[in-house]
């Protein structure tokens, strides 16, 4: 008996055409996973007036989870751009996520306590920000300099030359910082609509044909330890990808489990 160290863990498997294909695209580095209980407060009246200790009762339990890494082959985020934003001038760093409902499914023929859930409908936003150029005018939030609306935006972000996240945008939030002894900064949000086009065979994700794919759940097997397991149905809420000058490409998947999660040492 030892304790063991987080090098040796590993994503062994992720059922399911999308997941599997996912995995092939990324290189994992950590995993969390999170279990929680349900608690009830049952205590009642007390006719004698005394101090009584509180009584619970233990309700549904369920489990979710994040994966973290980079691309399967690392990218330096100085290999990225965008390019159809409403700003574009000295980009240096975008986010995209992508997130999906979970919609619980528990009904009272519940198995062991476990809660069930069901993948719900897909949504996506993200951020850029680049460097306040001298020369080039910068938008109010959803707007133009000149007072009219911002139309959709067809915005690409690359992560890497032939590499892309693509779709319409517009634009939700803009913060300018102006700080002495430091660069002026412009941090624009954004929120995606319809589908969001990924192209690339080392993009995270699986290329897509401009038609986002539906989540599925499927088996799950986490190693911790050589032998040391965790299985379970789960499916992903959020897909992330991060890009900055001066950093690698970091990517994520936060899951959520359907049913029981199997604790195994072999």
């Amino acid at each position: 008996m030892a304790a063991s160290i987080g090098v040796q863990g590993q994503v062994v498997s992720w059922a399911g055409t999308f997941n599997s294909a996912m995995l092939q695209l990324f290189k994992p580095a950590a995993f969390t996973i999170t279990q929680q209980a349900q608690e009830f407060d049952t205590t009642g009246y007390n006719s004698t007036n005394d101090i009584v200790a509180s009584s619970y009762l233990r309700g549904l339990r369920q489990w979710s989870g994040t994966i973290e890494g980079f691309n399967a082959t690392p990218i330096s985020g100085v290999a990225a751009s965008i390019s159809g934003t409403a700003y574009s001038t000295n980009a240096r760093a975008w986010g995209i996520d992508i997130e999906c409902d979970a919609k619980d499914t528990t009904a009272w023929t519940v198995t062991d306590s476990w809660r069930t859930f069901k993948p719900g409908l897909q949504r996506w936003s993200g951020f850029y920000e680049c460097l306040v150029d001298d020369t080039t005018v910068t938008e109010p939030v959803l707007g133009n300099s000149g007072g009219a609306p911002e139309e959709p935006l067809s915005a690409t972000f690359t992560l890497v030359s032939g590499n892309t996240w693509a779709g319409s945008i517009f634009t939700t939030g803009v913060q300018i910082t102006s700080r002495v002894g430091d660069m002026n900064v412009i941090r624009h949000t954004f929120r995606g609509s319809s589908n969001l086009t990924v192209a690339g065979s080392a993009a995270f994700l699986p290329a897509n044909s401009g038609t986002m794919v539906a989540m599925v759940a499927g088996s799950l097997i986490l190693e911790a330890d050589s032998g040391v397991t965790y299985t379970g149905n789960a499916f992903p809420t959020r897909l992330s990808v991060a890009v900055g000058v001066g950093d690698v490409t970091r990517c994520s998947v936060s899951l959520q489990g359907t049913a029981a999660l199997a604790h195994v040492v072999s």
